[in-house]
């Protein structure tokens, strides 16, 4: 069957529905299981205290870009494509229903930040701001600096943002430049590291073919186990 079309959908609604049972058993949350997908969780947490006879005086903060947009356009085309053109069951036309609210909306921005990455950003910051307050009462030096990503530059506009909600008149210098990727992408100077993440998504895809059974799920969404995803290779 197209199991292409059974990874992309999957990916589109975050869930399997051959695994909803067991994520409605299991104790974390079922955001838990989106991975670098999932929303930031912001909970009440307790800052390090320093020795006695210390104080904190610097902070050094390494961040990830805030919560984007999907990062592949092409397979909600395919996906969106084949639910309007083929027969549908009724829990096929939810689904077509369902990723038609959101198809529309978020095409042509593949991996931008969003909304709620702007706000997780600002949020990071204001809960910074409240576990060392002595840091900012005079006037100190900040500097942000960011990939040249788009996602990762508003993402760093964001969390000064969010430090200069709390105290308008801070200055932080600002940079974006490839120059600071030796130390915000070490991992791209390691030899061979393109090869290896290659592979890695190889495994992910061979472990979703032999876990997805494709003729149970196209025949919940089509209405019978061998109906043709036009949309994808015949060889897929």
């Amino acid at each position: 069957m197209r199991r292409s079309f059974i990874l992309a959908a999957v990916l589109l609604i975050c869930a399997c529905s051959s695994n909803e049972s067991a994520i409605r058993e299991a104790s974390l949350p079922a955001d838990y299981y989106a991975g670098t997908l999932r929303m930031y969780p912001f909970k009440e947490i307790d800052p390090v205290k320093p020795p006695k006879g210390y104080e904190p005086f610097m902070i050094s903060h390494y961040g990830r870009h805030g919560a984007r947009f999907h990062g592949d356009d092409t397979q909600g085309e395919k996906v969106y494509e084949a639910l309007c053109s083929g027969p549908l069951t009724e829990l096929g036309e939810e689904l077509r229903d369902f990723i038609g609210l959101y198809y529309e909306r978020f095409a042509g921005h593949v991996s931008d930040l969003t909304e709620k990455g702007r706000q997780e950003q600002r949020e990071l910051a204001h809960r910074m701001w409240k576990a060392y307050p002595s840091l900012f009462k005079r006037n100190p030096e900040i500097t942000a600096v960011s990939t040249t990503a788009p996602r990762c530059i508003l993402s760093m506009g964001a969390f000064c943002d969010g430090l200069k909600d709390k105290k308008p008149s801070l200055w932080i210098k600002q940079s974006s430049s490839k120059s600071y990727d030796s130390f915000l992408q070490p991992q791209k100077l390691i030899p061979g590291f393109t090869d290896k993440e290659k592979d890695a998504w190889r495994v992910a895809r061979e472990f979703c073919t032999q876990t997805i059974d494709p003729d149970a799920f196209i025949e919940r969404i089509f209405g019978y186990p061998d109906y043709r995803v036009e949309s994808y290779p015949s060889n897929v």
